[in-house]
């Protein structure tokens, strides 16, 4: 039972299904060339098709269960390039920005969602709680605190998810260049494990030869890809 105050831990089930269903969304932007540039769970809406949040709430529970990214306003198109760093504006969340983008007009690029993408799973197996202090969002002193994400994950990472360890550490880790690819990440036992629970078929880019996936996303992702233009 939660404390007062606070939110109701997701179940792991539940939790496996809204971060494989993030993962192809964000998989798919990229065969689009999409970088989003303010993934949080804010701009994250899952939805219960005709079910009760009591039910939601149920270990067991096995409804249909739809996520959808939204505010693409800091959404840019990248070159084709795979590795591609783009000078860009550092805009979005400052708690959720990767170290690279917290330097205004430091290159950055694919590997910045990845990071974001780390926090957002870390932020649905703990109850809503933010890896990361951040001091009211002082640069300086988010930076410090990125460096530190081995003992951050050592003092706050709920002992039902050790396992995710490796995974979070991998995606956060601190220079881009070290982050893991979409691909290493569905290929890890938890997420592979959920792919398959899930059902459905994860996108990733095209050098990964996956099926297209059957989240909502596809159709509004091709729509902003002929919209954005290379400027920020």
């Amino acid at each position: 039972m939660g404390q007062p105050g606070r939110p109701r831990p997701l179940h792991g089930a539940l939790v496996g299904r809204i971060f494989t269903q993030l993962l192809s969304a964000v998989g798919y932007l990229r065969t689009k060339r999409i970088c989003h540039r303010d993934l949080k769970l804010a701009n994250i809406l899952v939805g219960f098709a005709d079910t009760a949040a009591e039910e939601v709430a149920q270990q067991n529970f096995n409804g249909t269960v739809t996520i959808k990214i939204t505010d693409f306003g800091f959404a840019r198109m990248l070159p084709m390039t795979a590795d591609v760093n783009v000078q860009m504006s550092s805009c979005g969340t400052r708690l959720y920005m990767a170290p690279e983008r917290l330097i205004e007009y430091n290159p950055y690029g694919f590997p910045s969602d990845i990071w974001s993408l780390g926090l957002i799973l870390f932020e649905l197996i703990s109850s809503g709680q933010h890896l990361f202090n951040g001091c009211h969002g002082s640069v300086e002193a988010i930076r410090q605190e990125q460096q530190h994400v081995v003992s951050r994950l050592n003092q706050r990472l709920s002992e039902d998810y050790i396992d995710l360890k490796d995974l979070l550490l991998g995606m956060l880790a601190y220079e881009p260049g070290q982050r893991w690819t979409l691909a290493q990440i569905a290929a890890h036992p938890w997420v592979a494990d959920h792919i398959v629970k899930s059902g459905i078929d994860v996108t990733l880019p095209a050098s990964t030869d996956v099926s297209q996936s059957d989240v909502t996303v596809p159709k509004a992702a091709d729509r902003i890809a002929n919209r954005l233009t290379d400027g920020d």
